[in-house]
């Protein structure tokens, strides 16, 4: 029988990975969350900054076979394990039960996760048409990407301690207003599946970060994602967030991915971004929502 307990921390979080990683050897391109994903959500803010949130995971017989992230008050994110689709519905039953206020509840996902969606929808969830999208945007990593050209007096570096305070200014100042804080970030880069050497900063000519391009890597199903991506306004328009891009993508494939994934907002510029570097649009995340009706 599968029972849902709370996260409890760093073991769990690796169990978390596991989940992911078998999903993403079953799928990598059908697939909504990295285990990069997990630790940006649970580790980019401190605890007193955070988005509320509950945390859980669902095992059966000591294995996890899911987890759930319940965004307070209504709002679901979740991974079962590709040989476990019956923990949809309990997950589901947690999580309707655990969140708050009287909103209806709603849930992220793939567009294309057929699985997820005949669950959901049997339950009396429809596509929340008011919440946009995000593209769900793949590229192979068969072929060298192009090799990045920076302007003049623009170099790549390395995050380390003399430049993370550089670093996290430069997000703060993309993603404005951030929470994400040097200590934050500091802890980030204590947890796998974070990879220094896949941490893309590019420096301006006074030593300073001016963009970069984080990159995730899964080893198990040699996937890899870039989140997230950002450049500081002072240095925008000189093609640094590209070139960024591209060197990430060229370290993923150096280091053994073979695909690579990204994610944006439908409508913004970053959706050109990453095409310009190979990427493609193949699924989007959306949300679905209980009706009033089926809630009540």
């Amino acid at each position: 029988m599968i029972q849902a307990r709370e996260y409890r921390g760093a073991e769990d979080l690796a169990r978390m990975h596991a989940v992911q990683s078998a999903a993403l050897v079953r799928a990598p391109r059908a697939t909504a969350t990295t285990p990069g994903d997990l630790t940006w959500w649970l580790h980019q803010h401190s605890p007193e900054v955070a988005t509320p949130k509950r945390v859980a995971l669902f095992e059966d017989d000591g294995a996890v076979v899911a987890w759930a992230v319940l965004w307070l008050p209504v709002t679901l994110t979740h991974g079962v394990h590709p040989d476990r689709p019956d923990a949809h519905d309990v997950v589901l039953d947690w999580f309707e039960g655990a969140a708050e206020g009287d909103e209806p509840p709603d849930v992220a996902l793939l567009r294309g996760d057929a699985t997820a969606w005949a669950v959901l929808t049997a339950r009396g969830y429809a596509l929340a048409e008011d919440e946009g999208f995000l593209h769900h945007l793949a590229t192979d990593l068969d072929a060298e990407p192009e090799t990045p050209v920076l302007p003049s007096g623009y170099g790549f570096v390395a995050v380390e301690e003399s430049t993370i305070v550089s670093r996290v200014d430069a997000h703060r100042d993309a993603f404005a207003p951030s929470r994400v804080t040097v200590e934050s970030y500091r802890t980030t880069t204590r947890t796998p599946p974070y990879r220094a050497d896949l941490d893309v900063a590019v420096a301006a000519p006074d030593g300073t970060v001016a963009a970069y391009a984080l990159a995730w890597l899964d080893d198990a199903s040699a996937v890899g994602e870039l989140e997230p991506v950002g450049t500081h306004s002072a240095h925008r328009r000189l093609g640094l967030g590209r070139a960024a891009c591209l060197e990430a993508l060229r370290r993923l494939r150096a280091r053994g991915a073979r695909l690579g994934l990204v994610y944006s907002v439908d409508g913004r510029t970053s959706t050109a971004l990453y095409e310009s570097v190979g990427f493609r649009s193949i699924d989007r995340h959306v949300q679905v929502r209980k009706t009033r009706e089926s809630h009540l």
